[in-house]
């Protein structure tokens, strides 16, 4: 009798594992491409504010703008991001537009035009070793990336992209034109 209550227990538990390990085997991770991808889900701007005077009263700089980035990112091999102090892995292009056609702005610098870009780090970011994957949002702000000291107004554009820690460049994604106005 007692054999017969063990066989019974035994198979219940085999059973049991049987189910659990085809279960497991149920679970699919994402996959996705070695080179990092992105992917723009949001982008503004905003009057930038000026920190005032130490006592907690800010007030709006109506002369500057600052830009403001949302977007996705996946990377299949999970190399993005860098404790590389001075290493930069995001890249963020300006485009003004100049007799109808956007072209990069450009600035003087030790008297010749350098192109502005405009460029951060993003840290090590935790990769699950079952998935191997990184996926996230990251926002990203340029701040006084513009003022209206020449212009009322300006047609501008950015394009950005990522890079991983093996040089591997993602797709560029861009804002799209748009206008801006002092005062609006």
């Amino acid at each position: 009798m007692k054999y017969l209550i063990m066989k019974k227990q035994i198979r219940r538990y085999a059973l049991v594992l049987i189910l659990l390990t085809g279960l497991s085997q149920c679970v699919k991770y994402e996959e996705f491409p070695s080179e990092p991808q992105i992917r723009l889900l949001d982008f503004g701007l905003i009057y930038s504010s000026n920190p005032g005077d130490g006592m907690g009263a800010t007030t709006l700089d109506t002369t500057a703008l600052d830009a403001i980035f949302q977007f996705e990112f996946t990377d299949g091999d999970g190399n993005f991001g860098t404790d590389n102090s001075t290493e930069k892995n995001v890249f963020i292009h300006y485009y003004k537009m100049l007799n109808g056609e956007l072209v990069p702005v450009t600035k003087e610098i030790l008297g010749e035009l350098d192109t502005i870009e405009y460029s951060g780090r993003i840290g090590l970011l935790p990769v699950s070793e079952e998935q191997g994957y990184l996926k996230g949002t990251i926002w990203d702000t340029i701040p006084k990336f513009y003022d209206f000291l020449s212009d009322d107004f300006d047609t501008i554009s950015f394009d950005l992209y990522i890079v991983d820690r093996d040089g591997n460049k993602s797709n560029t994604e861009s804002t799209g034109i748009r206008t801006i106005r002092r005062g609006n």
